[in-house]
């Protein structure tokens, strides 16, 4: 499924997560993005809402569903399901998507872990679930 969204690429490509501020330009470091989001929420959902066409662009409107574990008090963790609200907006070329931009609540999403995973140098290893406790330590700690 990942290598079929990665085909629709074009070879000369830009990617841009604006909810977690990270930007791709070549295939290899898209597909780890995504499979590295997909081992880091394996029940993901997106459905899409609205699908919008006009020449060499498209604009979509979703919503991404997951669920994580979370610290809880105590020691303890709590699995909580998370729903972000976004848009992205396409341009296609020859066929192919050239440029994708996401837009939606970076915050929010609770997606900080695949954040600092690509921003503190993880990607270049082999990804696996042991390196999220790698990835925690680069996260600021929140309290609510």
């Amino acid at each position: 499924m990942i290598d079929d969204a990665i085909a629709s690429f074009a070879t000369e490509l830009t990617f841009k997560d604006r909810g977690i501020g990270l930007e791709f330009n070549d295939k290899r470091q898209l597909a780890e993005f995504f499979n590295t989001a997909r081992e880091l929420y394996p029940d993901a959902i997106l459905e899409t809402d609205t699908i919008l066409e006009s020449g060499d662009r498209v604009i979509t409107e979703w919503m991404l569903q997951f669920s994580l574990l979370e610290p809880f008090y105590g020691g303890l963790s709590r699995k909580i399901r998370v729903s972000v609200h976004g848009a992205s907006i396409m341009r296609i070329t020859d066929g192919k998507i050239t440029d994708w931009v996401d837009y939606y609540d970076g915050l929010t999403s609770r997606r900080t872990a695949l954040a600092s995973y690509f921003r503190n140098g993880l990607a270049s290893e082999q990804f696996s679930l042991s390196h999220v406790g790698e990835v925690e330590k680069h996260l600021p700690r929140r309290f609510s």
